[in-house]
């Protein structure tokens, strides 16, 4: 048998199908079915369409589709609770059931792998078109816009939610961890990466660790170390955080990763890269296995480039250590509406995102960050500060020129 994808207007016109989305009629219903979501995700923005699958025992039949034939057949359109046809073929049973994270309008399978391999989109979600009305005095026309540009991070993938409040990229960094991905998260100081990791780890129900990296740490401090503590001062091997998390499992963040030396950095990338742990200093267990569950995150202020004008602790790191994470990277920015939730004194949280947006503006190499704004906050509740007296604080040991170029006096 084989299919293909319509979708028709109200006078049962074929406006669209998919031989002129550049595909031959399928020999799978599924296939079709997709076919039919992605003609509904094209034609949003019209009205009255009719999208339908048809089934024919020739594809001769459907390339030359007539609407009064009858050598053709309208097959049902999959719905919640349906059989999926992928893991009827594989020998799963497989269910279609309303996307969890894309809600009503969208099905996919509970079996599957992966879920999108499945997902059906009849709700108009996939918006790649809007339309918009011209202002003449003729009647009014509806012209098309294509949307272009990348997507935003969340909408790549599974979408989760917290308890609480959720930074822009919590859903994007659930996806990396779950994936198994070793992660770097890139931001100015003070944008909250620390917290998001452990919020992360707590949404997936993972134990959490971390380590503040330096440029004096020693190896050691990752992959333990001999010490006398055993009976008669015998030496024994002494674990650590990480030891333990590869061990048992959870989400171990090194930060301030890029402050490391980039030569004991790279004792973690055969654990980044084959997911092993070499422990040179135990003679019992000198090798260890990653847990399924752990994963190792890092954060840094840089891409790992090395030191700049702001972070002038920061080291250059190896290319084999950057390549490792090279899918991982997640840039993490501030969290504007984070910030309005922490700082109710609009006064106050404006005028420090007013100096932070003509800062990045102007391209002056200062921090602005919301740890330095909740300082503020607290001043001004605590010991009656006013909003100038905290902006004046902020940029003390600025040049006149850098104050000018923000709007803030030199006092």
């Amino acid at each position: 048998m084989y299919y293909i994808a319509q979708i028709r207007n109200e006078g049962n016109t074929v406006v669209d199908s998919c031989t002129a989305l550049g595909h031959a009629p399928h020999t799978t219903a599924n296939a079709a079915h997709k076919c039919e979501s992605a003609l509904h995700a094209k034609h949003n923005s019209d009205e009255n369409m009719t999208a339908r699958v048809l089934m024919a025992s020739h594809p001769h039949v459907l390339k030359n589709y007539n609407p009064v034939d009858y050598y053709y057949e309208t097959i049902s359109r999959p719905s919640e609770g349906s059989t999926c046809p992928r893991c009827e073929r594989a020998d799963r049973s497989g269910t279609y059931i309303v996307s969890p994270s894309l809600g009503q309008g969208v099905i996919e399978c509970d079996s599957c792998p992966n879920p999108r391999d499945s997902r059906l989109d009849y709700g108009w979600k996939d918006e790649r078109k809007m339309r918009t009305k011209t202002s003449t005095s003729r009647p009014s026309k509806v012209k098309e816009e294509v949307v272009v540009g990348y997507r935003n991070p969340n909408d790549r993938g599974e979408r989760h939610t917290p308890k609480g409040h959720a930074h822009p990229c919590f859903s994007d960094l659930v996806n990396r961890i779950s994936a198994g991905l070793p992660t770097m998260l890139v931001g100015e100081a003070g944008t909250g990466k620390t917290f998001i990791v452990e919020q992360v780890a707590n949404y997936l129900g993972r134990p959490f660790g971390t380590i503040s990296c330096t440029g004096g740490m020693t190896e050691s401090q990752f992959t333990g170390r001999l010490v006398p503590i055993g009976e008669g001062g015998t030496f024994e091997f002494m674990e650590t955080t990480l030891i333990k998390m590869v061990r048992e499992g959870g989400i171990f963040l090194a930060d301030e990763f890029d402050a490391a030396d980039p030569n004991v950095a790279l004792v973690l990338n055969q654990l980044s890269a084959n997911r092993r742990l070499v422990l040179p200093n135990n003679p019992v267990e000198p090798c260890i296995e990653a847990h399924p569950d752990f994963v190792i995150v890092f954060s840094a202020n840089t891409f790992g480039t090395g030191a700049d004008r702001m972070y002038v602790g920061r080291n250059q790191l190896d290319a084999a250590t950057l390549d490792r994470v090279k899918m991982g990277t997640l840039v993490v920015g501030y969290d504007a509406t984070l910030e309005r939730k922490l700082i109710p004194n609009t006064e106050l949280r404006k005028a420090f995102q007013d100096v932070r947006k003509k800062a990045q503006a102007t391209r002056l190499r200062r921090v602005i960050s919301m740890r330095a704004m909740l300082n503020a906050a607290t001043l001004v509740e605590k010991c009656g500060w006013s909003t100038e007296e905290c902006v004046d604080q902020l940029t003390q040991d600025w040049t006149a020129d850098e104050k000018a170029k923000v709007g803030v006096q030199n006092r």
